[in-house]
């Protein structure tokens, strides 16, 4: 692989990684790139130490400690939250989100006092580090100190996973510095901007469907500071929209509204209002399979028909057994 055709690069859970491929990262997060680790069983304190931090190829911020393992009954969660952070400005207004998770086992960290670049994003309610960030040259690296997966936490199963994992690659991969290129919220209108030999000039806007927009540029704004603008509205679909003009090729982002993006729970009287009419049974999660009942999964009942019938069958397969 060219590690260069990448803005990215994840690290989950891997055990080792050759020394060619240590000098290939550390070339990489120098140049920009960005680099995400995560831990797990695989991640030996002392192996990483030796890659990553007491070597030439420096991309930890403090060397890592031993795992530390929660009681079952007693994990931890999520309460230190840098909101100014582009990687978590989504939880600016609502960080309860993040708070819900919990978390059996993560791996401890040197003492980050020391180092100037580091920064502690995502801390646990004991003020051990969740999520801390660095930089290295022109890159960035960040090293989450739990799973990727279900292993040490519950995260991976609430619905602010997704939205976390998409903004930390977005800050990596810098994303809002990298392109310019103009993108819409559904159903708001967008001005394409053009230069100021494009007025009158037409342009053409594929969809992401595939159906063809015809547009035109026009002079806007006041007669000291004018604008080539070129508004477009027709959306279809959500996706990515070919524009075709005389500046060349270029790309418009369509995105569907921000409401399906609502993180909040649905309270039982809307999930039944949403789900109708289909019968619902709502079980908190604190009792989640401790029901005595459950009306809508006779399982039992379903159990002993097979179960008969399976004898039903094997007592008619002897029969003609005998008989030939």
């Amino acid at each position: 692989e060219r590690i260069e055709d990448y803005q990215v690069i994840v690290l989950c859970n891997v055990e080792a990684v050759s020394s060619q491929v240590r000098q290939r990262l550390h070339q990489f997060v120098n140049a920009g790139g960005g680099l995400l680790f995560f831990t797990g069983n695989h991640v030996h304190a002392k192996r990483y130490n030796t890659m990553f931090y007491r070597s030439d190829t420096l991309l930890l911020p403090v060397a890592l400690g031993q795992p530390v393992q929660q009681p079952e009954d007693q994990p931890q969660i999520i309460t230190g939250i840098d909101p100014a952070h582009d990687a978590l400005r989504l939880f600016a207004s609502e960080p309860g989100l993040l708070e819900r998770s919990l978390f059996y086992r993560y791996l401890d960290l040197g003492n980050l006092d020391t180092v100037q670049q580091a920064k502690v994003l995502l801390t646990l309610n004991n003020g051990a580090p969740l999520l801390v960030e660095h930089k290295v040259g022109r890159g960035h690296v960040m090293m989450f100190t739990s799973t990727a997966d279900r292993d040490w936490s519950d995260l991976p199963t609430r619905t602010v996973y997704v939205p976390l994992i998409h903004g930390l690659i977005s800050y990596l991969s810098n994303l809002s510095a990298a392109s310019q290129r103009p993108n819409a919220i559904l159903p708001r209108p967008v001005a394409l901007l053009g230069q100021p030999e494009d007025d009158g000039a037409s342009l053409t806007i594929q969809t992401a469907d595939g159906q063809k927009r015809l547009l035109r540029y026009v002079t806007e704004g006041e007669r000291d500071n004018p604008k080539v603008v070129a508004h477009f509205s027709a959306y279809t679909v959500p996706g990515i929209y070919q524009v075709s003009g005389p500046q060349g090729k270029d790309i418009l982002t369509v995105n569907a509204t921000r409401a399906e993006s609502n993180l909040t729970k649905l309270d039982n009287p809307a999930l039944e209002a949403r789900l109708q009419p289909l019968p619902l049974l709502v079980e908190e999660e604190a009792t989640f399979g401790q029901a005595n009942q459950n009306a809508a999964t006779p399982s039992k009942e379903l159990a002993s028909l097979f179960l008969l019938a399976v004898v039903g069958l094997l007592a008619i397969e002897n029969v003609y057994a005998n008989r030939l």
